[in-house]
């Protein structure tokens, strides 16, 4: 209900954006954000997953909830101040990094937002709560539609800012509600030094999540250098409607993750049943966008279901193949293979980009197909890495009395 809430509000702030704005002010807009993601993705240190897999057997799941939303809070707000400050003059203009006075507080709230949103979204299904993720997601979503309509005069400082308030909203109420739901006592300041038990496992999960949002952070700048702004928009656009199919396979892959980091879950059947709830909803939709797009394109303008039918339909269609690859990342991180996930994710990214900037030259429609064949190699390859692999050691965290804690390795 939350995902689905969630897409058709944010097909909502999109239409209304491509309406209300110019298609370059939109393409712009979509690099920013892009710009923006990665540096979340940057600070989060790799604690989404970490947060999935262990807030709900934590001894103290408050303590741990709130020393990494101030960890990442406080590493976001650095990252960016310092990718602004030192990095921003050499980087494109289009990525909207070399702000300065409102407008870079601006940008590092929507980073540190960007990043804690991921992390207290991944605590409240791992901890059953998700009906708190769909009210505090609802609340921002219309948030952001309602200030998207009354900032229009601002012309494209309004696309940030509406986007932000929504976002610092819905994270906001997120994180309350993840405090309240999790056990434990208050933390303290010696609190922070639980963190280091978990290095290990964030770690990689580090490396894998930098990898895995690569390509939708640079695919927004690639198409804008390759396309320009107008052509870049049409892309970016026929991209998020597209993504809204993905929404499928990411919020099943999500939950297979959370349960089967759970004590005795039977993992088989969790895939069995992912499998068939991804494919029994996503086979459905896609055919449904497909048959539709030139209509669904039409409502943000005509200059877009012109330009970009085609490209979002054989984005559409690969939604089909991204679904598989959705639930790999799942199986693998599940199953403590983080060098394994870490390469599918190297791999994907390498690929997709790769792929999408040679084609891109060549049209719209081109470099979808360009993305659709970097996600059938990516999930071939990662068929290979389940079927050949073995499970790895997951460490679980055990007192030990009298001596603190130590460490105990659990075969999956």
């Amino acid at each position: 209900m939350n995902q689905g809430v969630s897409t058709l509000l944010g097909f909502v702030f999109w239409t209304l954006a491509a309406h209300s704005y110019s298609t370059a002010a939109v393409g712009v807009f979509s690099t920013v954000i892009a710009g923006t993601g990665l540096l979340a993705a940057i600070a989060a240190l790799g604690w989404q997953n970490t947060m999935m897999r262990h807030v709900s057997s934590a001894e103290n799941s408050r303590e741990l909830v709130s020393v990494v939303m101030a960890a990442i809070a406080t590493v976001g707000a650095l990252v960016c101040l310092l990718t602004v400050l030192i990095l921003g003059p050499h980087l494109p203009a289009s990525l909207g990094l070399r702000q300065h006075g409102s407008m870079l507080l601006l940008v590092i709230g929507l980073v540190v937002f960007t990043a804690i949103s991921g992390i207290v979204g991944s605590g409240l299904v791992a901890m059953r709560a998700s009906h708190a993720v769909l009210v505090t997601d609802l609340v921002g979503s219309v948030a952001q539609i309602v200030a998207l309509i009354l900032l229009a005069s601002l012309r494209s400082s309004g696309l940030l800012i509406s986007y932000g308030l929504g976002l610092a909203l819905a994270t906001s109420l997120a994180a309350v509600a993840l405090v309240h739901t999790s056990p434990g006592k208050r933390p303290q300041i010696r609190s922070f030094l639980i963190l280091r038990r978990y290095l290990s496992f964030a770690s990689g999960n580090y490396l894998a999540t930098i990898l895995g949002i690569l390509p939708s952070s640079l695919l927004p700048l690639e198409a804008l250098l390759i396309r320009g702004p107008s052509e870049a928009a049409r892309f970016v656009v026929a991209g998020k409607v597209s993504g809204f199919l993905v929404v499928i396979p990411s919020t099943v892959a999500g939950v297979y993750f959370a349960e089967a980091s759970r004590r005795g879950a039977s993992r088989r059947k969790l895939l069995r049943q992912s499998l068939r709830g991804v494919y029994l909803l996503l086979v459905p939709a896609v055919a449904v966008t497909v048959a539709v797009a030139p209509w669904l394109l039409d409502l943000f303008g005509a200059s877009y279901s012109a330009a970009a039918t085609g490209c979002l339909r054989v984005l559409a269609l690969s939604a089909l193949l991204t679904g598989g690859t959705y639930l790999i990342d799942s199986v693998l991180v599940a199953g403590d293979r983080i060098v394994a996930y870490v390469f599918i994710n190297a791999a994907n990214a390498a690929l997709v980009l790769a792929c999408v900037g040679v084609l891109l030259p060549h049209g719209l429609t081109a470099a979808a197909v360009g993305w659709a064949l970097a996600q059938a190699l990516s999930l071939v390859i990662g068929l290979i890495l389940v079927t050949l692999g073995r499970p790895g050691r997951h460490r679980q965290l055990t007192p030990d009395r009298g001596r603190g804690w130590r460490r105990r390795p659990l075969r999956e």
